[in-house]
């Protein structure tokens, strides 16, 4: 089951409210995949998921491109950041533990989530950015559940 839905922001801070939507909706077990060319809006969107789960905003949420995986603590939950972006093979993404990370009562947004194919992961929620300005973004939504649609709900 697929759902789409498309919406355009205009500044980094308009992303980062659609991401804090969605971090208000999430429930332990979510996972979802942040796909888009460099500088496009994932780190951003993940910024507001962080804080619409609760998580403090003493909390800086970056891209751990060289870390691979942050962990941030929310109100309910823990908020499993990760960055495929240098991996190579799928190995690297097992290694980091993927399935043990899947089977916490966490919320895991994965960055660069398609590198290895879709579905692997049984991501609730696909979030694909487009550049289509300095800062205008399209940000489009696929659902792959019943789950991946309330939350596609949560931000229209």
């Amino acid at each position: 089951m697929q759902a789409d839905s498309r919406i355009q922001t205009s500044s980094v801070e308009a992303t980062r409210q659609l991401g804090r939507a969605i971090g208000k909706a999430v429930t332990p077990g979510t996972v979802i995949s942040l796909t888009g060319d460099l500088g496009s809006g994932k780190t951003a969107f993940v910024q507001g998921i962080a804080r619409g789960m609760g998580v403090p905003s003493a909390d800086y949420v970056t891209s751990p491109t060289y870390t691979l995986v942050n962990q941030h603590a929310g109100r309910h939950h823990v908020l499993y950041h990760i960055d495929f972006y240098r991996l190579e093979e799928m190995e690297e993404a097992n290694a980091l533990g993927m399935d043990d990370l899947l089977h916490k009562e966490g919320v895991v947004a994965v960055e660069w989530g398609d590198r290895f194919g879709r579905g692997l992961w049984h991501e609730n929620l696909e979030i694909h950015f487009v550049m289509t300005g300095d800062l205008t973004r399209e940000i489009r939504f696929t659902s792959f559940d019943e789950q991946g649609k309330g939350l596609i709900a949560a931000v229209k």
